[in-house]
């Protein structure tokens, strides 16, 4: 069901990164900080989400079919950035807000619907009455680890079918840059309990790796500047890093000029 307006605070205090506690989350209504609600209402479509996502049901990958992913806009253009934003909180209508008075010709979201990306999160809490703002030209939504903690689906299923978008990638392109929209989270989330761990899970799809090297970067004379956008951070100083995207960027590092983490 859709929601219309600020959604309780109370529903994502300390709330931790881990697909374990996200899901917990996700199936208390009302929410509560307490195991015995959990374990009296909850405990049934918990634990059969939570297996379902540590045997690796993810769903399946999406490419391009009618186009090639590159994107032209203008070469004066302003696009809107948000992370972390599906929450139906005040703080995300605030900033829903602020990016509707800028009319940006693109708007991205960096990921993170919580809590674990559903289809019925995605329905509440990012398309819903109060949904996330578009771009005069294109709207964006790229892929993360809260996405995968649900598989994937509500993602590739429910959010890029609603903004007519083909990939969890893009490359949007004018005369003087190229903005590059990597998935750098279809393989996170899957087994969730040992996650913090095994920071080198997370990386490109091979799907993309081929499109980087036959369709953005053919052309090794083309100097433009790239700006890249995961919501995976290459490094931190208050998170862990994650170096197999930099390994998988390697190649095209020294076009990079930017890299906005969500």
């Amino acid at each position: 069901m859709k929601q219309s307006g600020p959604r309780d605070l109370a529903e994502l205090y300390r709330l931790k990164r881990s697909a374990s506690n996200s899901l917990w989350h996700s199936h208390q209504d009302p929410p509560s900080q307490g195991a015995r609600q959990f374990l009296r209402n909850n405990w049934i479509p918990w634990i059969t989400h939570y297996f379902r996502v540590m045997f690796h049901e993810r769903h399946p990958f999406k490419r391009y079919r009618t186009g090639n992913g590159i994107f032209k806009i203008p070469d004066s253009v302003t696009v809107g950035l948000a992370a972390d934003w599906g929450t139906g909180t005040g703080s995300a209508y605030k900033v829903a807000k602020w990016l509707k008075y800028r009319e940006p010709a693109v708007t991205i979201h960096l990921g993170d619907v919580y809590f674990s990306g559903t289809s019925q999160e995605y329905q509440d809490w990012f398309l819903g009455d109060e949904d996330w703002p578009h771009g005069t030209q294109y709207t964006f939504a790229m892929n993360a680890n809260h996405e995968m903690y649900s598989g994937g689906e509500g993602y590739f299923e429910t959010a890029l079918g609603a903004l007519n978008q083909e990939a969890s990638y893009f490359c949007l392109e004018n005369r003087y840059w190229r903005i590059l929209g990597l998935d750098s989270g279809y393989y996170s989330g899957i087994l969730p309990l040992i996650e913090t761990f095994w920071l080198s899970r997370i990386h490109l799809h091979d799907d993309i790796m081929q499109w980087l090297a036959s369709v953005v970067f053919p052309d090794r004379a083309d100097q433009r500047p790239v700006i890249v956008l995961t919501h995976h951070q290459l490094f931190s100083a208050f998170d862990d890093g994650y170096a197999t995207l930099g390994k998988n960027l390697a190649p095209y590092l020294d076009r990079v000029l930017l890299w906005f983490w969500g």
